[in-house]
């Protein structure tokens, strides 16, 4: 019975690992894709920006900077 609960304890951890390292490299793409925006931005590629904007807004609707997003996309379609 103790070996079982061990097991059960552990497998419990290893799900809430895999949860934390999933949201972590979740959150390290967003900010990739905003970098490559906003490059892509600066040096005028305002479809290529908007294409990555874009992405940020449908994979992650409830990201905390999401009117960041928005303003980034109206601002590729105003240039």
């Amino acid at each position: 019975m103790a070996k079982r609960s061990v097991s059960f304890r552990n497998f419990l951890i290893l799900c809430l690992l895999f949860l934390f390292i999933s949201q972590l490299s979740a959150k390290t793409n967003v900010e990739q894709l905003l970098k490559v925006g906003r490059q892509a931005f600066n040096d005028g590629f305002y479809d290529i920006a908007l294409s990555q904007f874009t992405k940020v807004r449908q994979n992650n609707p409830r990201y905390e900077n999401i009117d960041y997003v928005q303003l980034l996309i109206a601002e590729c379609y105003f240039f």
